[in-house]
Order: C-alpha cells, then sequence, then structure tokens
C-alpha cells in the first residue's frame, strides 16, 4: 500500500506524502522511518528532494 501511495504521488506531482502517528505508537514509528519517512511533526517523504 505505501509504495502505490508513492508512486501515485509521484505520477500526480505531489511534494510530500505525510503520516500521522500517536506520540505512543513507537511500532508504526519505526515503520514509517525505515520505509524513508522523516520525522518532523508528524511523518513526511519528500517526492522530489531537489525542490527542498
Amino acid at each position: 500500500m505505501f509504495e502505490y501511495i508513492y508512486e501515485f504521488a509521484k505520477k500526480n506531482d505531489c511534494e510530500f506524502i505525510s503520516l500521522i502517528a500517536d506520540t505512543d505508537n513507537v511500532i508504526a514509528q519505526s515503520f514509517y522511518e525505515s520505509l524513508g519517512y522523516i520525522k518532523e511533526v508528524g511523518y513526511v517523504k519528500l517526492i522530489n528532494k531537489k525542490k527542498w
């Protein structure tokens, strides 16, 4: 599912994907990080890093 979301976002010229996990949901946070998401306020994965 996450790969589909990523490919959909790329095809539609999205700037980033944003995910939210509760502060105590360490399993979800670790999973997002393992997929390359960066923790800010939530988790964000940049689609086109050159624009940022």
